[in-house]
């Protein structure tokens, strides 16, 4: 028996800065539609008004095949969401799971759903209003409200049930995975489900402290030329007034002209190059995906590169910049051992070491 389903949600956490664990985690995330089919049946739509359909539990009791559009979300939402307000249902298991958005990576065509289909010349496609109807009902307004407009919903079920059909459409035309990459895949899910064990409370002192420094910066560099770190252009145009001309505000091409200039600019520059720092910058990441066992989930993207090979999703933990600092520990940069220009430095240095094995 084949399912092949799409969810779409609402909730107060923002899927796009939190990744797909912690909003399928939340308890402020909710379903506002289940479309599915089964075999070659006509596309159903649940609501969670109604009571759950019987065959489509029936499915999931005798280990039915579920195939998606980026299956991972889907099965997140099943499992955390639907399972919670149903107990009756049992979760769905990796080995169930059929991506047909790897399907179509893996034979050189686009992950995306429409781009998929349009290269297969398929005339069942996506609705491409639907994301601005999406993104309408599935986030609040600025008072935290969502919108309940039925005429909205309506569209938006419509919507829901022709991504059922398309990502059918889509998952008759494309071979399956062979029995070899669906392995690497189920692996890769279940990689992505354990996640990367890290050290909450030691990122959260560093960032605390990268926070600090970044403020300290600021003030200086607002005295200096009157503008915040953020506000690039302005310093650019201010940098130009004192004789220094750069093609670009790059991180490297800041850090390229300071042994050229002295005084102020010479101190913008540095201040500029000190508040720049990718490896920082993943810190803050690392608090807004972490789930509540203190780990990274989701952060592998199978066949991410047209090669084949993974890629990472979310903090990009494959690509982690190399210690600008050697023999950098946790502790000597919590003890305050580090202080001036290095400081940010030395917590860019000890990134790696608050993903931590767990004990």
């Amino acid at each position: 028996m084949t399912i092949h389903f799409d969810f779409e949600t609402r909730s107060t956490v923002d899927l796009k800065t939190c990744g797909m664990h912690r909003y399928a985690e939340s308890i402020e995330t909710e379903i506002l539609c289940l479309g599915y089919s089964i075999d070659d049946s006509p596309v159903e739509l649940w609501t969670p008004d109604q009571p759950f359909p019987s065959d489509l539990l029936q499915a999931a009791k005798n280990n039915a095949l579920f195939y998606a559009h980026n299956v991972a979300f889907d099965f997140l939402i099943w499992n955390h969401v639907l399972c919670a307000k149903h107990p009756e249902i049992p979760k769905l298991q990796p080995d169930q799971l059929r991506d047909v958005a790897a399907m179509a990576v893996a034979y050189g065509l686009p992950r995306s759903l429409n781009g998929a289909s349009k290269a297969l010349g398929l005339t069942t496609l996506k609705d491409d209003s639907g994301t601005r109807l999406i993104n309408q009902l599935s986030k609040p307004d600025k008072h935290g409200n969502f919108n309940n407009d039925p005429v909205k919903l309506q569209k938006l079920y419509a919507y829901c049930e022709q991504d059922v059909r398309t990502v059918r459409a889509l998952a008759d035309k494309l071979p399956e995975l062979t029995e070899h990459e669906q392995a690497i895949w189920v692996n890769t899910q279940r990689m992505n489900q354990r996640g990367l064990p890290v050290a909450g409370n030691e990122i959260q002192q560093l960032q605390a402290l990268v926070e600090t420094e970044f403020a300290t910066c600021n003030t200086e560099c607002q005295k200096l030329t009157g503008y915040n770190l953020t506000q690039k252009a302005k310093i650019k145009q201010w940098l130009l007034t004192q004789g220094c001309v750069l093609p670009n505000m790059q991180a490297a091409t800041v850090e390229a002209a300071l042994p050229k200039h002295q005084g102020d600019v010479h101190r913008v520059l540095e201040l500029l190059t000190i508040a720049s720092g990718s490896a920082t910058k993943k810190l803050s990441k690392m608090l807004q995906v972490a789930s509540s066992d203190g780990t990274l989930k989701g952060q592998i993207l199978y066949h991410g590169a047209s090669t084949g090979r993974f890629s990472s999703a979310g903090i990009n933990i494959q690509n982690l910049a190399r210690p600008p600092l050697k023999n950098i520990t946790v502790e000597d940069v919590l003890a305050g051992k580090h202080d001036g220009n290095q400081k940010l430095k030395a917590i860019a240095s000890c990134i790696r070491s608050v993903i931590k094995a767990p004990k």
